[in-house]
């Protein structure tokens, strides 16, 4: 053990690290899931933009919490059209698939 903390970061971290808060995931009338551009208008076309980008880091929040972090070598549009729409033996799709829902539901 190093003494570092495990903690996982705060939102207010990833930000002053050069994260951007994009889109936001939910669940609509029809139970289908959706990822939304964030907030501001014309955020659509950076969205595109970000999610054509390979080799990315990216974040899942709630609120000011980080709830996951991970690394795509796929274009992170791509890595995000997995999580919300699995394949039945893509198991780490299934995994955060479930747990974003479940975020969503509370």
């Amino acid at each position: 053990m190093t003494g570092e903390s495990t903690e996982m970061p705060y939102t207010r971290d990833l930000v002053r690290l050069g994260f951007e808060s994009v889109a936001d995931w939910s669940i609509n009338e029809d139970n289908q899931e959706r990822i939304t551009p964030k907030g501001i208008e014309g955020r659509q076309g950076r969205m595109t933009e970000l999610f054509a980008v390979k080799n990315a880091l990216y974040a899942f929040c709630s609120g000011e919490k980080v709830l996951y972090i991970g690394k795509t070598s796929q274009s992170l549009g791509k890595r995000l059209a997995g999580y919300s729409n699995p394949g039945a033996g893509q198991r780490t799709n299934l995994k955060c698939n479930a747990l974003i829902k479940a975020r969503i539901a509370m």
